[in-house]
């Protein structure tokens, strides 16, 4: 009885704070620093000519019932996190790195690890 009673404790703890999560991600983001995994803010193109790395004008909004609109493309999307703190964005995915009331750090995530880059977007919370 004490295990069973315990299992539930556990589940309503762990549902609590999913939700006070979404409610967090819920409003509008906008991008304001962009950088390689490894903390990088500068690369190269194919000609050798070094550029800073940008995400300026990317911003999304994130409402309830998981609809998800990016405003660069003007595209609608549905969105959803999963326990293990992947948001998936449409059909990205990202590592949510960071998330407070004001401040979203995501990482992109491939499950083959086979990406050339992996990008943390930082993004601030403009309402």
């Amino acid at each position: 009885m004490k295990k069973i009673v315990l299992i539930i404790i556990v589940f309503f703890l762990i549902s609590s704070f999913q939700k006070k999560e979404l409610k967090k991600l819920l409003g509008i983001w906008t991008c304001f620093h962009k950088e390689l995994k490894d903390g990088t803010t500068k690369s190269e193109d194919f000609d050798g000519n070094e550029f800073t790395l940008s995400c300026d004008g990317v911003s999304f909004k994130l409402s309830k019932g998981n609809n998800g609109i990016e405003y660069t493309h003007n595209s609608k999307f549905k969105y959803k996190i999963t326990k293990d703190s992947i948001l998936n964005l449409g059909n990205r995915k990202y590592i949510i790195e960071e998330l407070t009331d004001s401040i979203l750090v995501l990482r992109d995530y491939s499950a083959d690890g086979l990406g050339i880059y992996v990008f943390r977007n930082k993004y601030r919370k403009t309402q």
